[in-house]
């Protein structure tokens, strides 16, 4: 473990891949009229919302080439952090397997915790990091990360002697048509979304 320098942590959802929407319910309950969905996670937690063989689900590509990349550095360590339910794992893994894509540790969260308690355990297991990657398609995500990040370093990091010695967050956003590269960003007020019908 002592040459682990880098860890690059994933998201799944409309980060590796380009999955369903909750609007995509409607193709689910048609096929299946005992389903209902009457909110986002409901639709979510459920096997028919990651089913290829009902919805188009297309892998994106730049984050997979990064990963690829990650994969076969022997410094690095690749994490998958979803807040997918463990309950689907199989579903995760299936399209996982398709394209030939593993994970040093996968996550699966739910909405039990937050993904910044897995990366600061991760840091805890390796104290040897010095490169953190984040791809992520929030920007509440990033944000998160963003903070630990900070308060990570002031507290961990303070006997540092020299710049090389410090970590550093490259925060990657997966935007709808784009990635961007984020090394430092300000967010205002968020407020949740209700969805009328």
């Amino acid at each position: 473990m002592k040459d682990i320098t880098k860890i690059f942590v994933f998201d799944f959802d409309e980060t590796l891949f380009r999955m369903p929407g909750y609007t995509d319910r409607f193709s689910v309950e048609r096929l299946n009229p005992e389903l209902d969905f009457p909110d986002p996670y409901s639709f979510y937690d459920h096997p028919s919302s990651m089913d290829p063989e009902i919805h188009n689900i297309q892998l994106i590509e730049p984050v997979y080439d990064d990963w690829l990349r990650a994969s076969k550095d022997p410094t690095a360590i690749t994490i998958l952090i979803t807040h997918r339910i463990e309950e689907l794992k199989h579903c995760v893994d299936h399209l996982l397997e398709k394209y030939g894509i593993s994970f040093d540790r996968c996550y699966f969260l739910g909405r039990k915790t937050e993904k910044i308690l897995i990366l600061k355990s991760e840091l805890e297991k390796t104290p040897t990091i010095k490169e953190i990657r984040v791809y992520e398609d929030s920007l509440e995500q990033l944000k998160k990360y963003q903070q630990f990040f900070h308060e990570y370093v002031l507290t961990i990091q303070r006997s540092a002697t020299s710049l090389s010695s410090l970590m550093t967050l490259n925060m990657q956003l997966v935007d709808k048509s784009k990635v961007i590269s984020l090394h430092s960003f300000t967010a205002g007020e968020s407020r949740r979304i209700e969805l009328k019908r």
